[in-house]
């Protein structure tokens, strides 16, 4: 029988889990990021930054892949974060092509955990059109070429918009540009790790 392996350094463990020790120790020395303000003043939240184990652990949920730590990443974002009704969770929409290319939609496993431990409801009400895929462009182009979304279902006053990280912020700008029209009482954003 082959032993559980670390998510982020691969090294065996002695138990089923999400990390070895030493890794669990460098992601609990991560410093969360003080919420961020982007373009247009939306607020974004991040369990963590963009970096080391948290940057090694997205990489292992999205490129690897492994959709059974989705439930464990929302775990680690509600350990760090406040997520609490009225906001309604609004989950990033997948790009349909890299949605079939991998199979599986990593946000919507987080989200669907979030509002199951939370008691928030959850509206999928955008969709996303295909783009080329914005992983490995420079910044600028990143912000120049964000996601094209349409409206799929109600709009609910008050959105918590969630995605697995956030690098520029484009993404959850369009999403929030998006939503704002019809949002009354405002629109915030959360993730796992944030650049």
């Amino acid at each position: 029988m082959v032993p559980p392996h670390c998510h982020a350094c691969g090294q065996p463990v002695g138990y089923p889990g999400l990390l070895c020790e030493p890794c669990a120790g460098r992601l609990d020395r991560q410093a969360r990021p003080a919420p961020r303000r982007r373009r247009d003043g939306l607020l974004i939240h991040a369990a963590y930054p963009y970096a080391g184990v948290a940057r090694r652990l997205v990489h292992a949920y999205k490129f690897a892949p492994r959709p059974s730590l989705g439930v464990e990443l929302a775990e680690l974002i509600l350990a760090r974060l406040m997520i609490a009704p009225p906001a309604v969770l609004v989950p990033v929409p997948p790009d349909p092509w890299r949605l079939r290319r991998r199979g599986f939609d990593p946000v919507d496993i987080l989200v669907a955990h979030l509002a199951e431990q939370s008691g928030c409801d959850l509206a999928r009400c955008l969709a996303r059109r295909h783009a080329p895929a914005q992983a490995g462009s420079d910044r600028a182009h990143r912000i120049a070429a964000g996601p094209v979304l349409t409206q799929v279902g109600p709009i609910p006053r008050r959105a918590l918009l969630i995605d697995d990280v956030s690098t520029t912020g484009t993404t959850l700008q369009r999403c929030a540009d998006a939503l704002a029209n019809n949002c009354p009482d405002g629109v915030e954003a959360a993730c796992f790790a944030c650049a």
